[in-house]
């Protein structure tokens, strides 16, 4: 038997706006990971995030690895994240792809 693997991808990808993203470094202050200052301050505040992927962190919240967009760089650098279920809801949205 062949398992084509993109029928084993998802298909939605989770996005951030900039103060999405924002809300959710707040929000994440205190677990054990997050952005730094640095990537904060250099956020491109018109631009989207994408979450790469995320899993269950300790059975109470997603860590996250996001594709942040800065300002002056074509190419995204890349952060760990961890947020509470509910923030990651709230500050998200998901796009259905096929």
């Amino acid at each position: 038997m062949t398992i084509d693997p993109l029928a084993l991808a998802p298909k939605k990808v989770y996005i951030a706006a900039s103060d999405g993203f924002l809300a959710l470094a707040r929000e994440s202050k205190g677990c054990n990971q997050g952005p730094s200052q640095r990537c904060l301050r250099n956020l491109d505040p018109a631009s989207y995030h994408v979450a790469v992927w995320r899993f269950l962190h300790n059975d109470v919240e997603w860590r996250v690895k996001w594709a942040v967009k800065l300002v002056n760089r074509d190419e995204p650098v890349y952060v760990l994240m961890d947020n509470s279920f509910e923030a990651f809801d709230a500050y998200t949205f998901a796009v259905e792809y096929t």
